[in-house]
């Protein structure tokens, strides 16, 4: 049960970072609801139920957040949203531009 809790964990880690197509993101979140169900459906444990469910709501709301098109995910890390744009148009966090302002020469 807590390897299905950490491998959802790091699913919502991976989709922050993701800036997939709107196809890939509709068929993510069709496959988030199915698995929705059936975790309401398998699951017995309230307790673990509960927390899975979280996990895929998370999800659900980081996908809706890049369809939307509000999310947009540092070019560097990948890993943190990202409030800075850069001369070409992308994006870059502020702990990813504090390491690049002290890097250069």
């Amino acid at each position: 049960m807590e390897k299905r809790i950490a491998d959802l964990e790091e699913r919502v880690a991976k989709l922050e970072a993701a800036a997939g197509t709107a196809a890939f993101l509709k068929e993510q979140l069709q496959l988030l609801e199915v698995r929705k169900r059936r975790v309401e459906m398998r699951i017995t444990d309230p307790e673990a139920r509960q927390r899975i469910l979280v996990a895929l709501e998370k999800q659900v709301q980081i996908l809706q957040q890049l369809k939307a098109g509000q999310l947009r995910m540092c070019v560097a890390c990948e890993e943190k949203e990202a409030t800075l744009e850069l001369d070409d148009g992308k994006f870059i966090c502020e702990t990813c531009a504090q390491i690049q302002g002290e890097l250069a020469p």
